[in-house]
């Protein structure tokens, strides 16, 4: 957080910043940085603004065409800022997209992240024991059961179908993991043929994790639905959240939503899919709620660039805020979350209104191999670990989590 000194005041000229035309400091003494066609970059130093300004110029239109699209956006920017406060007079008003959020506006939020990160030992054991006594396919030993208990009756055993008997489950995958190579090696041939650019890098790994599980799961008859680039959120219907004196409005996109829905079997997959398709065009906060309504879980996931392994901790104010906006929308009273650079992961959940009024974070200590060495016993046990995190974060209810691996029983019951 930059000193009040050096913090401009509302129409303060800057003379340092090249690109005046980008220029404009905002009712809240917020600067901000408008992209012509994209998002908006909020900068708390002159030198941060001076910088963004000359990439948003280095990767965008030719300058001759970008400034009067700026003004425009800039304009429209300053005036939605400006009805935000006239609509909330009494209150401090922030408007921030998700990317933009720092450790700084948890206080408007009401955020309480000061919860110790769980081990990732004792995290795994409690996930696997999640997972097992959870997530279930369609059981192929029930028939076997309703047999037993019909031979009990009359002294006769039926048949059983050859199919119900071999049906794979949750143990099975679980005993069989260890021995598919088939997510190591795709790991591998990432790292070699990959061009390293940071976030499509984690990226192309998420979405390895995601195929496998998701594949994984087909054999179970269990569905996931992703949805990349879910926009949450925009100008136009920003998600307002009141704590106290604060008003902040949220916007932005989240990398990656899954939807998923404990006992949807494979051949009502496609149901999942209609769902979507019937309920997205009527808005985001229609989806979100029926969402909660009909029992579909969400697991919110987003890529972060490989410089940040070692403090991912430090890019959770923005999974945080795509949680609360989700949560205030679809009126769930927890949320999962992950981040990941692809070789870095940290799985939390956020929980709604702990005593208070705050929200309060659980997270897991960061997951992380080393992707050189991958045939390395130690890498391949953290790999393992991801991946039932990650199954667990899609399938598990999210108060069965909250209160199995974080070992809390929250007082408003989420």
């Amino acid at each position: 957080m930059v000193s009040p000194s050096r913090c401009p005041q509302a129409g303060q000229q800057l003379s340092i910043v090249k690109y005046p035309e980008f220029l404009d400091v905002l009712s809240t003494g917020q600067l901000v940085v408008r992209e012509h066609r994209k998002a908006r970059v909020a900068c708390d130093t002159t030198d941060d603004l001076t910088k963004k300004a000359d990439d948003i110029v280095a990767h965008s239109a030719p300058p001759e065409q970008i400034p009067e699209e700026a003004r425009q956006t800039k304009d429209t920017a300053k005036e939605w800022v400006e009805e935000l406060q006239k609509k909330y007079p009494d209150k401090i008003v922030k408007a921030i997209s998700f990317s933009d959020t720092e450790l700084d506006h948890y206080l408007p939020l009401g955020v309480d992240d000061t919860t110790p990160e769980l081990s990732r030992s004792l995290a795994n054991e409690r996930i696997m024991g999640l997972i097992v006594d959870n997530i279930e396919s369609r059981n192929p030993l029930e028939s076997v059961k309703n047999t037993r208990a019909e031979k009990g009756k009359t002294g006769r055993e039926k048949p059983v179908d050859a199919e119900e008997r071999t049906g794979f489950t949750i143990c099975d995958a679980i005993e069989e993991f260890p021995r598919r190579r088939t997510l190591i090696q795709r790991i591998e041939q990432v790292n070699i043929s990959s061009d390293g650019k940071p976030e499509a890098f984690a990226r192309e790994i998420i979405d390895l994790f995601l195929a496998e599980m998701i594949q994984l799961l087909l054999k179970m008859e269990l569905g996931v639905f992703k949805a990349t680039e879910f926009r949450i959120a925009s100008q136009a219907d920003a998600v307002e959240v009141s704590n106290g004196k604060f008003l902040t409005a949220l916007t932005g996109v989240v990398d990656y939503a899954l939807f998923s829905k404990q006992k949807l079997s494979r051949s009502d997959l496609s149901e999942l899919r209609a769902f979507w398709d019937i309920n997205k065009p009527e808005g985001t906060k229609t989806l979100l709620n029926k969402t909660r309504l009909e029992g579909i879980h969400i697991l919110l996931i987003e890529a972060k660039k490989k410089e940040y392994s070692q403090s991912l901790r430090s890019c959770m104010p923005q999974i945080v805020a795509e949680c609360i906006a989700t949560m205030k929308l679809s009126g769930a009273s927890a949320m999962r979350w992950c981040l990941s650079t692809g070789s870095s992961w940290v799985f939390g959940v956020i929980c709604d209104k702990w005593v208070g009024g705050e929200y309060r974070v659980y997270s897991i200590k960061p997951m992380e191999y080393a992707i050189d060495a991958l045939d390395d016993s130690a890498n391949i046990s953290v790999i393992q670990d991801i991946f039932w995190a990650l199954v667990c974060w899609s399938m598990v209810p999210v108060d069965k989590i909250i209160e199995k691996v974080f070992n809390v029983v929250e007082p408003n019951g989420c």
